[in-house]
């Protein structure tokens, strides 16, 4: 359900993307995240959602959702410090806190920026971070009012 929720909001199709987003949290709220994995699943649903909520206009929501992620995300980096895609995990939470106007969107996109430089060079050019790197540019753009990508493909 995340995955098709995640896919939903790429694709623009807030409704879908919201729909299987209450169903994997539904699934979520049935089993408690004991592991790592699960732990990094339920960051990652959050992500999206607050994606979804931003997109929405439920500014509050996506603050809400986005900090959650965020202050997870940053816990798990402090004990995993050796695991490069917790990194790359850091960095897309910094991403959407700043398109959720969590903080101080200059100041997080400036570390998101520097914890994807120091990527070993194999990670740095996987597809997902690639892909990272553009919602970076989007969320950039949105600050500045310039046009996105996104937006001129309407």
């Amino acid at each position: 359900n995340q995955t098709l929720a995640a896919a939903a909001y790429r694709l623009g199709d807030d409704a879908e993307a919201a729909a299987a987003g209450d169903a994997a949290r539904a699934l979520r709220q049935q089993v408690p995240p004991a592991t790592q994995d699960l732990v990094r699943t339920l960051s990652a649903a959050q992500l999206v959602d607050a994606l979804v909520a931003a997109r929405q206009g439920r500014s509050a929501d996506a603050r809400h959702l986005a900090s959650a992620a965020l202050a997870r995300e940053r816990a798990r980096a402090a004990r995993n410090q050796e695991d490069e895609y917790q990194r790359v995990d850091l960095a897309r939470a910094l991403v959407v806190a700043a398109a959720a106007d969590v903080g101080d969107r200059p100041r997080e996109l400036a570390e998101a920026t520097s914890i994807l430089a120091r990527l070993p060079a194999t990670l740095r050019h996987t597809r997902s971070v690639e892909r990272l790197r553009a919602d970076m540019a989007t969320v950039r753009a949105q600050a500045t009012g310039a046009p996105t990508r996104a937006s001129t493909a309407r």
